[in-house]
């Protein structure tokens, strides 16, 4: 093991090379009615709690209301105000009452269990303090009692949820009227809150009612029985120094009463570092060297250097860097970066000095001195927790690797040659060299502080809107679906053919021959019956009179061109050759659906041919089924069209957004400067615009604003408002006072005007992952997410993570340190704000177990004033402004420059050394880059 402490006092009087200030905030925290108890043993007020306490648990008072009895003109000066007498009524003394006090273990959140425990209090009362066994508690806890829906508990419990609802439905509409809306919401919840008081029922029941697996007396462990003291408690000692607690300790957690300074302390420390020198550490690689033998070792050392210069062009050029390594040899370097990026630390500005400031425990103590020492625990052990840390870290980033190479090799590379001259084996070890950095903390002195706690101070914080280009889908090679016209009506020309048919072996065909007169043919064979005759009409002949052929009827059947068709219409038009001439009748009968018709002639030539083509215009109309196709038709092909231009909107919407979640995670944050210094004015504004008093709420006139400028010099002599630090309240101090999710539906919208967004189906994940309301979107190209992102939170693009607690944070405590003596001037001011008198200022401060603060309670009993927090105060105020006003004190702090290291020995903290000293101290091993080779001699355990 090493000996860090070996020849320290050799460094004895050396200078730091590095110093980081620190500070440690602690706010006075009060609580009425609770630290009041010293005060009231003092005789105070004429009521000791502690007394009243001891009686109101064992005798019930007398009196129970006051009369009010009016007497004219008793009094001269009681002419215009009558004297009133007011008399406490019944004037008698009170009756003794039970000492046993039933308590809810378990309230189980159930109006039901507070009946239940009213019940299990009478039972006690009668019962000396016992609580029921067994079949006892079916006596108070009985189905049909439950069961009665117009007097029993479950009514009286749905009347106190209702009432309840409803006092809260007036707090939110104030003077409107309630909402149908809000009506609706508190049915939902009644029935919520109604459903799970019958399952406390149902549970009880079961117990009660000893079912199996469940045992009655299993009940007492919701409830519990406290005794109150006897009345001889009352004889005590009343000594106020006397069983002397601590004030905080009887807080009440149910309590909504609670006081807050609105002073409290800043403890200011600083930590240097010294160099105490190097030692060799443990070896890091062995080298064997046989006689005669020359070995070459290249140690190649890496280290990994980022630079990132942002340049900013204006009127004038600004060039500022960052510079960040991963591996850091230096401890103050790293705990100055640790410090910067810690979201547990409030940052300051103090005339170009850095003040990393700790926000503390709460302390009901005023006394400086008691502050300071837990100011330094603190302050030690943050700071020592944090040097280990990074130690640690220093540590584990070095690593050596080493070549063995057998000729000289030029590197840039450190090279070491080892020899071996003699005739013996000889062992290198290699060790790395160390460094001992030791680390002191000083006493810079207290100051006091104003604080101010600023609700929601990142409202008021512009965001950044991603500007991005969302292209629509390139539709130019998608064809429009080819519906085609609607249905309608289709004429065709047929040619029908026309036989020659005579009715006798003479009839003749030839050209020139026309037949006419066309009769139904009624007394003939059955071969024409039905049929129409034409008779030769052009002829005097009396033989070729005679002549007759078949003028009809001719069937013909024409199928329709497309299927839910049918046959409208039938018009004749005429021969198709030239030498035959024919008419024929129009065609009014026909069969629709099957286009089916008959041809029945006025007159023909045949023209000596026995055949012949008779064109003939047939019109087919569409049937509805037609007209109902067609749309089922266009349906599906407008529906193939709208699916594919979905598909492809729906392709570029991803990429889109894919683009947009990559371009969204690279974008760097603003830098932290930045960031801080436009938190720092929003913070800013709210105090200003306290400490202004009420010069903001004057018109803008010029005298106003005469008055703001003399105040605003004022403000600056009496607070060093430039030093202002502000701590940021967790997000988890209140939950989800802000939520976001991606919702992408605005910039689908951007796309087209029907609104698309992403769906499980547009997202790959692992099967054990399951659908979160926070869960956040990224691709295998965005980088990494910003914090706070798996949480819903509010995020800003540019901002780091400073920031983004910033804009989430339910509340910022801001503090302003008071000007060292100017304490009882800021007292003064302070005590003017608007509000002020609600903030704890006349709490009673009762002090805790410390000579100082019994010291300070003295002397306000002797001045006559009352304890409280603000009369406290002054007085503290009194004490710092001399002691920071003393120059022997403020000269102090440059003592370790002067003097150097001073080794503090094995006391190597002390909480209680004075103001201004050295109080903590604690070495640090870090690595370097150099290895050095030393001659190793083993060690034989072998006895001869």
């Amino acid at each position: 093991m090493f000996d860090l402490f070996k020849d320290i006092e050799t460094y004895k009087g050396i200078t730091p090379y590095a110093s980081e200030h620190y500070g440690v905030y602690q706010p006075i925290l009060g609580w009425e009615s609770k630290l009041t108890k010293k005060w009231i043993q003092r005789g105070g007020i004429l009521i000791d709690p502690q007394v009243k306490r001891i009686l109101d648990g064992r005798i019930l008072p007398g009196p129970k209301e006051v009369e009010v009895r009016v007497f004219e003109g008793v009094l001269s000066w009681h002419v215009n105000n009558p004297f009133q007498l007011f008399t406490a009524l019944p004037l008698e003394p009170g009756s003794e009452k039970s000492p046993f006090k039933v308590i809810l273990a378990k309230d189980l959140n159930s109006e039901l269990l507070k009946l239940v425990q009213i019940q299990v209090q009478t039972f006690v009362d009668n019962n000396n303090g016992r609580l029921p066994e067994n079949g006892e508690w079916n006596q108070l806890i009985e189905i049909n009692n439950l069961m009665d829906a117009d007097n029993g508990p479950l009514r009286e419990t749905n009347d106190i949820h209702w009432i309840q609802l409803f006092k809260d439905m007036q707090a939110q509409v104030q003077d409107q009227p309630i909402t149908e809306a809000m009506l609706t919401a508190a049915k939902r919840k009644l029935l919520e809150l109604m459903q799970y008081e019958s399952q406390i029922a149902t549970f009880l029941l079961f117990h009660v009612g000893g079912q199996p697996g469940y045992d009655p007396n299993e009940l007492k462990k919701l409830f519990s029985v406290q005794v109150a003291p006897p009345l001889s408690d009352i004889l005590l000692p009343t000594d106020p120094l006397a069983n002397i607690e601590d004030p905080l300790a009887n807080i009440d957690p149910k309590s909504k009463s609670g006081a807050l300074s609105p002073v409290g302390f800043v403890h200011l420390f600083r930590q240097y570092f010294f160099d105490l020198g190097t030692f060799l550490g443990e070896p890091v690689e062995h080298i064997w060297l046989a006689p005669g033998t020359t070995i070459e070792l290249i140690e190649v050392s890496t280290r990994k250097t980022t630079i990132e210069r942002t340049q900013e062009s204006n009127e004038e050029t600004t060039i500022r860097s960052e510079q960040s390594t991963s591996v850091k040899d230096e401890l103050s370097d790293a705990v100055k970066s640790e410090n910067g990026s810690s979201t547990k630390l409030g940052v300051t500005t103090k005339q170009t000095v850095d003040y990393k400031v700790y926000q503390g425990t709460a302390t009901a103590s005023l006394g400086a001195e008691s502050t300071r020492k837990d100011a330094r625990e603190t302050s030690h052990k943050q700071n020592r927790e944090q040097s280990e840390k990074l130690s640690s870290e220093i540590k584990r980033s070095f690593k050596s690797v080493f070549k063995t190479v057998t000729e000289t090799t030029d590197t840039r590379s450190r090279r070491y040659v080892l020899q071996n001259t003699g005739p013996d084996l000889i062992n290198y070890e290699l060790r790395r060299k160390m460094r001992r950095v030791g680390v002191q903390l000083q006493d810079l002195g207290s100051q006091l502080c104003w604080q101010v706690f600023i609700d929601n101070a990142g409202a008021t914080l512009g965001l950044a809107e991603l500007v991005h280009f969302a292209e629509s889908p390139d539709l130019a090679n998608l064809k429009q679906p080819e519906i085609g016209p609607p249905p309608a009506p289709i004429k065709i020309t047929v040619s029908t053919k026309i036989p020659f048919l005579g009715f006798r072996t003479n009839d003749d065909n030839g050209a020139g021959a026309i037949y006419g007169n066309t009769g139904l043919i009624e007394k003939v064979d059955e071969r024409y019956k039905g049929s129409y005759r034409g008779v030769r009409t052009n002829t005097t002949n009396d033989e070729a009179q005679d002549r007759e052929v078949v003028m009809g009827p001719f069937p013909f059947k024409i199928a329709p061109p497309k299927s839910n068709y049918e046959l409208a219409e039938v018009r004749p038009l005429g021969p198709q050759g030239k030498q035959q001439q024919a008419n024929a009748r129009p065609v009014e009968t026909f069969n629709k659906s099957d286009g089916s018709f008959d041809l029945v002639l006025d007159s023909v030539d045949f023209g000596g041919e026995n055949l012949f083509l008779f064109d003939v215009e047939l019109k087919f109309v569409p049937v509805e089924a037609a007209f109902k196709e067609y749309e089922v038709f266009k349906a599906e092909a407008q529906k193939k069209y709208d699916a594919e231009v979905s598909r492809l909107r729906k392709k570029n919407f991803m990429e889109s957004v894919r683009d947009r979640i990559k371009d969204a995670s690279t974008i760097k944050p603003r830098p932290s400067w930045d960031l801080r210094e436009e938190e720092r004015a929003i913070v800013y504004r709210q105090l200003i615009a306290r400490l202004m008093l009420d010069s903001w709420k004057l018109p803008d006139t010029e005298d106003s604003r005469r008055l703001s400028h003399v105040r605003s010099e004022v403000i600056r002599a009496i607070f060093d408002v430039d030093a202002m630090l502000y701590f940021v309240a967790p997000e988890w101090w209140m939950p989800r006072r802000h939520q976001t999710k991606h919702n992408l539906t605005a910039y689908a919208n951007a796309l087209s005007r029907k609104p698309s967004n992403l769906t499980e189906d547009d997202t790959v994940k692992w099967k054990d992952v399951e659908s979160r309301q926070d869960n956040y979107l990224i691709t295998e190209d965005s980088a990494t997410a910003k914090l706070g992102s798996s949480l819903g939170w509010l995020l800003q693009l540019d901002g780091d993570n400073l920031r983004n607690a910033f804009l989430n944070a339910p509340w910022v405590k801001a503090v302003i340190p008071i000007r060292p003596g100017r304490e009882k001037a800021a007292l003064n001011w302070l005590h003017s704000i608007e509000g002020h008198e609600q903030d704890g200022w006349d709490t009673k401060y009762t002090g805790s177990n410390t000579p100082e603060d019994q010291a300070i309670l003295a002397e306000l009993a002797a001045e006559l004033k009352e304890p409280t927090i603000g009369n406290v105060l002054e007085k503290i105020a009194d004490r710092m402004e001399k002691q920071n006003s003393d120059i022997k004190n403020v000269l102090k702090a440059d003592e370790v420059f002067e003097n150097g290291f001073s080794h503090l020995g094995k006391n190597s903290f002390n909480a209680g050394l004075p103001a201004n000293q050295v109080f903590s101290q604690w070495i640090s091993v870090l690595p370097t880059d150099q290895i050095v080779a030393v001659e190793y001699k083993s060690t034989d355990l072998f006895e001869p």
